[in-house]
């Protein structure tokens, strides 16, 4: 069992080409707290905790001298994925009674400056655009 498990980033943001947010990460921190582990046999216990153990130290020495690199590369896409591309779809029904129809519309919220971060704050920049997609006659 792993108990006050702790990462932290210092990093900042920066605009790509198409409008995405990536980080910049300059420093990592990763702290395991406390571990343990329980099993009947206290040699198979003791040498399963000394293989967490010594994991755990990889683990925190290789965040230590590449984790910038590793979280910089890998981040942004985790981003992206997790944000929907900077694109929010949504239905707007008819305001006619008795008209099942619909429209999708899609609200594009990419940034056009890069973040400004300060002591407490983080300000973006984007301009949003509203665009309706047809996508069946049928349903429109």
């Amino acid at each position: 069992m792993i108990q006050d498990f702790d990462i932290s980033f210092d990093m900042d943001m920066k605009l790509d080409e198409n409008g995405y947010i990536d980080p910049l990460v300059y420093n990592t921190k990763l702290t395991f707290g406390d571990s343990f582990i329980h099993h009947e046999d206290p040699l198979t216990a003791f040498c399963l905790f000394q293989v967490v153990e010594f994991a755990f130290i990889m683990v925190r020495n290789s965040v230590f001298l590449i984790g910038q690199y590793i979280f910089t590369d890998m981040l942004g896409p985790v981003i992206d994925k997790f944000l929907n591309h900077y694109h929010f779809d949504f239905y707007i029904w008819s305001p006619f009674k008795g008209q099942d129809k619909y429209s999708i519309m899609s609200f594009d919220y990419r940034s056009t400056k890069s973040p400004a971060i300060g002591d407490g704050y983080v300000e973006f920049y984007y301009v949003g655009e509203l665009a309706h997609q047809n996508l069946d006659n049928s349903k429109c």
